[in-house]
């Protein structure tokens, strides 16, 4: 299993659709920059998100990027992921928001959002499509390239073949 970076949105929608224990499934580490940290802990952000992130599981770890890119024109949460994720050299980024994505793949990044995680977690056995429509108290912003491909931008599968295509 392997380590990816997340930006706040895929996590925010995960719990909120109580979705978020498929991310250990899938993944041995999940690593959030301080950026994400702090947007997941918003006045305005859902309670359930909120309540989440002040008791972190042990499978999320908090880590700033020793140096960010500045001349990456994404928001402050997705140019710490992107940063952080390339530092790590993270399997993968969690994003939906497209510009971040495109300036994550163009990086170099395999990128893929919150929807790509819930196809995955499917594909895997450990969520349950219903869950989604049954549980989301917000509308989820998704990339259209990912939801209609229903692929991750190039993630290794098991770290042994690409799911992209």
């Amino acid at each position: 299993m392997s380590v990816v970076v997340s930006d706040t949105s895929p996590l925010h929608y995960l719990i909120l659709c109580d979705s978020v224990e498929a991310l250990p499934r899938l993944f041995r580490q999940v690593v959030i920059p301080p950026m994400v940290f702090q947007e997941l802990q918003q006045p305005r952000t859902p309670a359930p998100v909120r309540a989440w992130v002040q008791s972190l599981p042990e499978w999320v770890q908090v880590q700033a990027p020793t140096t960010l890119d500045r001349s990456l024109a994404v928001d402050p949460g997705e140019l710490e992921a992107i940063c952080l994720a390339l530092e790590i050299k993270a399997a993968a980024l969690l994003m939906d928001d497209r510009a971040g994505r495109t300036a994550a793949q163009r990086c170099g990044l395999a990128v893929t959002g919150t929807i790509g995680i819930l196809e995955m977690a499917a594909s895997r056995g450990c969520w349950i499509y219903g869950k989604l429509w049954t549980s989301c108290t917000e509308p989820m912003r998704a990339s259209t390239s990912s939801y209609s491909r229903g692929r991750w931008s190039g993630m290794p599968h098991d770290g042994k073949e690409s799911m992209a295509g």
